[in-house]
């Protein structure tokens, strides 16, 4: 198994045994290494790569990069994750499973700077559109149906779990995108 399987199967055990990977400060030797190496060699991953991993997983993946990166200057969670789906728009729009998912959790006010300036940039929202549009025909979804998907495989994660409000609020910034923009993206 090399460096890039390790970093992915460890990002995928962050949702699949949460309590074994604890996103927190855990200075457990097991831990405290596997994490560092997570942070050395992430990078090994492409957008790809992320948009194969459950969303579950990406979401914890950002909660411990925001763990570790905190007091560093240097690093952001979110400018890591922008950068990753900057990524995927550059090469022809094609976000995809994970990540459409996860960026549509990030269009809301409030999910931070890095989030609230590419939610704002017209290529990627015409982009998005393009994205979401498809993925939604390909599997037959109306826009709740995708939503509750969502929210459902996010049920068992306290701390990534969408509530009835928040998808309200992701529904309507979505269909701002789709709707309000209809004729300006096309």
């Amino acid at each position: 198994m090399g460096k890039k399987d390790l970093v992915e199967q460890y990002i995928r055990g962050l949702s699949i045994t949460p309590n074994l990977f604890p996103i927190y400060n855990d200075n457990k030797t097991l831990n405290l290494f596997m994490s560092e190496f997570l942070l050395k060699n992430m990078e090994l991953l492409t957008s790809y790569d992320f948009g194969k991993l459950p969303l579950s997983s990406i979401l914890l993946f950002e909660q411990l990069l925001h763990w570790k990166w905190r007091e560093d200057n240097k690093h952001d969670e979110q400018e890591f994750m922008v950068k990753l789906i900057k990524e995927k728009v550059e090469h022809r729009f094609n976000l995809d499973r994970s990540l459409l998912k996860f960026f549509t959790l990030k269009l809301t006010e409030g999910q931070g700077k890095h989030y609230l300036k590419i939610v704002n940039e017209k290529e990627f929202k015409k982009g998005f559109k393009f994205a979401l549009l498809n993925h939604l025909k390909r599997n037959q979804l109306t826009l709740d149906m995708y939503l509750d998907g969502i929210a459902d495989e996010l049920k068992k994660y306290d701390s990534v779990m969408i509530g009835i409000y928040e998808k309200e609020l992701i529904k309507r910034e979505v269909e701002k995108i789709i709707f309000e923009n209809y004729l300006s993206l096309e």
